[in-house]
């Protein structure tokens, strides 16, 4: 009788307390997280008006800065000498290109090609890009219809550096006073 007591007391205690082996895990999960660098920049101000306060005329070389659009940066270039601050928001060093196309009139007709050069000619404009700190107008970078790599290099994270444009005019008058515009685009790529 004991035994049968003592057999239905450990059949009883074995359904009731579970072997530590039915429940034993066989699977983990392990969560990864992580927040990518990113490669960011912003440009500010967003627009430069040629012809403030006159109108933009033909055999003429304008400068983005905030006196009057026509007087040279010094040299060296100063802060004051720049219209722009690009800022790199990201976590990668950057280098920054630029094109400068052609003026048109929002609508795509043609209004004064981009010479390619950074010098006018009778029909086309010239265009230059000069930084902070540059020595003079002969460190200014050409720009062209295409992407200019490494206008300004070596960009850190949260670091800005300003810079402005040149544009020289082309020297034939004017024969339509269409209003025209060019859409300058910086382009960011990481640093190597």
């Amino acid at each position: 009788m004991k035994r049968t007591i003592l057999a239905i007391l450990l059949a009883l205690a074995l359904v009731v307390i579970p072997v530590s082996s039915a429940f034993a895990e066989t699977t983990q999960d392990v969560t990864v997280t992580a927040s990518p660098a990113i490669l960011s920049i912003s440009n500010t101000p967003d627009n430069w008006p040629i012809d403030s306060p006159n109108k933009m005329t033909h055999n003429t070389t304008y400068w983005s800065n905030d006196v009057d659009n026509t007087t040279a940066p010094g040299e060296p270039v100063a802060a004051a000498d720049c219209r722009f601050t690009v800022t790199n928001n990201g976590d990668i060093t950057a280098d920054i290109g630029i094109s400068f196309p052609d003026f048109d009139d929002g609508a795509a007709t043609l209004l004064m090609p981009n010479s390619d050069t950074g010098s006018a000619t009778a029909t086309e404009f010239g265009a230059k890009a000069y930084r902070e700190g540059d020595a003079n107008s002969g460190a200014y970078t050409t720009l062209t219809v295409a992407s200019v790599d490494d206008v300004i290099t070596n960009l850190a994270g949260t670091e800005t550096k300003n810079w402005g444009l040149q544009v020289e005019t082309q020297t034939n008058v004017f024969t339509d006073g269409t209003p025209m515009q060019s859409v300058v685009v910086l382009t960011a790529e990481e640093h190597t």
